[in-house]
């Protein structure tokens, strides 16, 4: 998700919530230095919004702020990366059993809109990571369990820097398998099959970033 020039309205909030998005949708990657100039200009706002919306992120232990003041995205040990998928998988499964059990045509229709985006992608940018983000997202809050949902939206925070990971001039990953099938059995209700998908989606993505770190 581009960062955007944003209006004053709720400005500290709306400048938090475009910069926490940018790094949900892997525009930013591990390591990666942070410039609070170079931010507050791409938004379109001053230094202490931006300031402020990173000291929130260091608590959340997404960005790393060192006493020299240098900012940058925080990095994950490969024992951490591992954990965290452990954990996304308990969390992430219970979250799409009770959103299939909640399903309606109308999240059925905004899935299958989203997968089809996802297909049409390319690759070879992160526009794909946008809407897979959005796909799952919008299984999991259909489950209505916002402490869980919380909890994911942390873990996922702390892990999406690593999904735009690739060998130079090769595309992101991107396995639409898994996905399909949690649509179909999303769809025709069968929600052991939907988590099975999930699974596969899930130690998928940690085998492809732990061989890129």
């Amino acid at each position: 998700m581009p960062i955007s020039k944003i209006d004053n309205k709720t400005l500290r909030q709306k400048v938090f919530e475009q910069i926490r998005g940018s790094i949900m949708s892997a525009e930013m990657e591990p390591g990666e230095s942070l410039s609070l100039r170079k931010l507050a200009d791409s938004l379109g706002v001053s230094i202490m919004p931006v300031r402020e919306a990173l000291w929130q992120l260091e608590t959340e232990k997404i960005v790393v702020i060192e006493s020299n003041k240098k900012m940058t995205i925080n990095r994950l040990s490969t024992a951490e990366i591992q954990e965290i998928f452990d954990i996304r998988l308990i969390h992430e499964s219970r979250l799409v059993e009770v959103s299939c059990q909640n399903r309606s045509k109308k999240v059925i229709d905004q899935l299958t809109y989203l997968l089809d985006k996802m297909k049409n992608s390319d690759t070879k940018n992160k526009n794909y990571l946008h809407w897979n983000k959005d796909f799952h997202f919008l299984i999991y809050s259909n489950a209505e369990l916002p402490i869980t949902l919380s909890i994911v939206n942390n873990l996922w925070l702390r892990l999406a820097p690593y999904f735009g990971l690739r060998e130079p001039d090769k595309n992101i990953f991107a396995d639409i398998a898994p996905h399909e099938l949690m649509v179909e059995a999303f769809t025709n209700g069968d929600c052991d099959v939907c988590i099975r998908g999930l699974k596969d989606d899930l130690l998928e993505t940690q085998d492809y970033i732990l061989k890129h770190i």
